[in-house]
């Protein structure tokens, strides 16, 4: 994969629309090649300021893909801007952005994501909750693959071990954001894994920060008998919730970073 074909794949990739094989491919040009990998990781970031600011405010939905389709524009311009300029303008984006975040944090009108604690307590297995504020959907595919092709969704599996994909919810809060919870069990094993996933920035978890092998982080903490980590991966925040020990957890976890 040369540059080029990498640049068309990095707006899909970012709504997790991309094929199995194109996702390795795209992955494998990225840790090679530094131009590549400093415009992913700034696209990331602007995307996750976008879905911040549309937790905390009224803008509209097309806000991200107006501004990306803006810079694009201004970046294809031939006679304005080198190859290796993109990067640094989705940087300068991220900062402006981070501003207007933090303006709007301190705003009486800005609106939290959605709450983990709330989201586990009301919709996991073992959870306390009835699960008033949250509508859970079962969904009978048989697999992710399924589950991903009938909703033209991207949801990402996970490797945990004896663990394996038992079944899926689509999960709607009262405020309309959708997240899907993936059941995964064990045969050997009187305890479930449930993974939430939900695109980076819509939810929220004020738990401890804990550095994971490559230099990679996750936030863990507790709810009740159920242990949480959160990690970060391909613009998908993923919420894993179980009874197994937090060491142990993490362990499972750290390997789909």
């Amino acid at each position: 994969m040369n540059c080029k074909e990498a640049k068309i794949l990095l707006t899909p990739a970012l709504d997790n629309e991309l094929p199995t094989t194109d996702s390795a491919r795209l992955a494998d040009h990225v840790a090679q090649c530094n131009g590549c990998r400093l415009e992913w990781n700034a696209a990331l970031k602007l995307r996750e300021g976008m879905k911040s600011i549309s937790a905390r405010s009224s803008a509209k939905p097309s806000l991200e893909a107006d501004t990306i389709k803006a810079l694009r524009s201004t970046y294809t311009r031939k006679d304005s801007f080198s190859n290796r300029q993109l990067p640094m303008m989705l940087a300068a984006a991220v900062v402006l952005l981070m501003f207007f975040i933090g303006w709007m944090t301190l705003s009486p009108s800005s609106q939290p994501g959605v709450s983990v604690v709330a989201l586990v307590r009301s919709t996991s297995h073992g959870g306390d909750d009835n699960g008033s504020d949250f509508k859970v959907e079962h969904l009978s595919e048989q697999s992710l693959a399924e589950v991903n092709s009938k909703n033209g969704t991207h949801f990402l599996n996970s490797s945990l071990n004896d663990f394996r994909f038992t079944s899926a919810d689509m999960v709607t809060s009262k405020g309309g954001q959708r997240m899907l919870r993936i059941c995964y069990t064990s045969d050997s094993r009187d305890v479930c894994i449930d993974c939430y996933q939900s695109h980076s920035g819509m939810l929220s978890f004020a738990g401890e920060s804990v550095s994971l092998a490559g230099g990679k982080t996750a936030r863990v903490g507790s709810i009740g008998s159920q242990q949480i980590v959160m990690i970060s991966k391909n613009g998908m925040d993923m919420i894993f919730a179980s009874r197994l020990p937090r060491s142990e957890l993490i362990a499972l976890v750290a390997k789909n970073v």
